[in-house]
């Protein structure tokens, strides 16, 4: 384990005083739930954030937005001071007084590197997407101080030219730094800005940076081109979900939701050594998602299109089924209307029908007629046999196909068949479902 300390400690011991962790979710957005605000990046080609009064979800409200130089890679909001930092990638990071969110005002600027910040008792941790990580001092805005660049570490080497540090959380007095080309470097915080390393992260196969880190109990939640599931309060792995694309929203009461340009997946967490897909919900309009955050049962996505930008809430309260509640413009001034308009479109339910036992020789019928689309209509259904001995399927394009089960061979007591349905709704989105077919003598 390492220790990471430095001469300034002294110095910090007197001045910082105990703020409390108050890093919340950002990429992109930052979250206030104390004031209900919600902080995102504009989508326009002028740089800004925009911030947005969530008192009523159903109705954000733009108060205000902040001028920046380029466009927001993330966002972070220390709470018990009212302080944004909004981290500009290659350009720096500003730092923002929003105690008053009709007009926020710049107090600082940091010039080095910042593509995402986490902040906790007067400490910035920045990822600097490359092989390092800054501590600063951000504790007095006339005296901000750079006190140690952390090296990333991967098992490929301290100095691989491949390690790029993209994301920066702070959950339970822990640190989480993620990165590529290993996914994830995870160090309690032991007293401001004093780090000591409790675990390195596996990339699983993949070389992309880690796009995401949310929490629920403890639980953490990562994405990276892959799912991972994480102890929250030691690191370590416990389970996975390979080639997950998007990043990974929120994590809430055991359901984890991620997000891309089309679709939400839903997985279900609830045991961490044994996590699977619940549902998708699909977007006709995509947009390219620039920002996400959670409060409650309700997330909030910024996207972007080449059409303009929408800020959108969700109502997840009915754990599958997110209700879309809001969808206003994510243009600075654009007011409560115009930006992607979309409905959310849930995927039908295919509904193979139970397992059976059959006689050799014998016509079997197989029955999809329980599949159904929550919100519309199912338009096709389409079965195949995905296993065992070969036969022929009458009308495989409706809900209820027949087939002649085959001849069991003396030698044989009998085998297994498997099918599968394949359901398409009236707007495009499929699922399935598999049903096995036990022939006997």
């Amino acid at each position: 384990m390492t220790i990471h300390s430095w001469k300034f400690l002294s110095k910090l011991c007197i001045t910082v005083v105990a703020f409390l962790p108050v890093s919340i979710l950002a990429s992109g957005m930052a979250v206030d739930p104390d004031r209900n605000l919600v902080y995102h990046s504009a989508a326009s080609l002028d740089p800004a954030v925009i911030i947005q009064d969530v008192n009523d979800p159903s109705n954000p409200v733009q108060l205000s937005h902040i001028t920046s130089t380029v466009h927001a890679k993330n966002i972070s909001v220390d709470t018990t001071r009212d302080l944004l930092f909004v981290s500009l990638g290659d350009a720096g990071m500003q730092i923002v007084d929003v105690s008053d969110a009709t007009a926020p005002q710049e107090v600082a600027y940091w010039s080095n590197k910042s593509w995402d910040v986490a902040v906790q008792d007067g400490i910035a941790y920045i990822a600097r997407n490359d092989r390092y990580f800054d501590i600063v001092d951000v504790s007095d805005m006339n005296n901000i101080q750079l006190l140690e660049r952390v090296t990333y570490f991967s098992f490929e080497g301290y100095y691989s030219t491949g390690i790029r540090t993209s994301t920066s959380e702070i959950d339970n007095n822990r640190l989480w730094i993620g990165g590529s080309t290993n996914d994830i470097n995870v160090y309690e915080i032991t007293s401001p800005g004093i780090l000591n390393r409790i675990e390195v992260g596996i990339n699983y196969g993949t070389s992309k940076n880690t796009k995401s880190i949310v929490f629920d109990g403890n639980t953490a939640v990562l994405t990276n081109g892959n799912l991972i599931i994480r102890d929250s309060v030691t690191g370590t792995a416990n389970s996975r979900i390979n080639r997950v694309s998007g990043a990974v929203i929120a994590a809430i009461n055991g359901i984890a939701y991620t997000g891309s340009t089309q679709e939400f997946i839903m997985y279900d967490i609830s045991d961490p050594s044994n996590i699977y897909e619940l549902e998708t919900v699909i977007r006709p309009t995509s947009g390219y998602p620039t920002g996400f955050g959670s409060m409650g049962e309700k997330l909030f996505i910024a996207l972007s299109s080449n059409t303009g930008g929408a800020f959108q809430v969700f109502d997840v309260s009915q754990t599958i089924a997110p209700e879309l509640i809001a969808n206003v413009s994510a243009i600075v001034g654009g007011g409560n209307g115009g930006g992607i308009t979309e409905t959310v479109n849930l995927r039908p339910i295919a509904n193979a029908g139970g397992d059976q036992a059959a006689d050799s020789r014998k016509t079997v019928f197989l029955d999809g007629s329980n599949s159904y689309d929550p919100d519309g209509n199912i338009i096709s259904f389409q079965w195949m046999q995905i296993l065992g001995k070969t036969v022929t399927l009458s009308d495989a394009n409706t809900a209820t196909p027949t087939f002649k089960s085959p001849r069991i061979r003396r030698k044989k007591n009998g085998m297994r068949l498997v099918f599968q349905i394949t359901v398409t709704d009236d707007r495009g989105a499929t699922n399935y479902d598999l049903v096995n077919i036990f022939v006997y003598r």
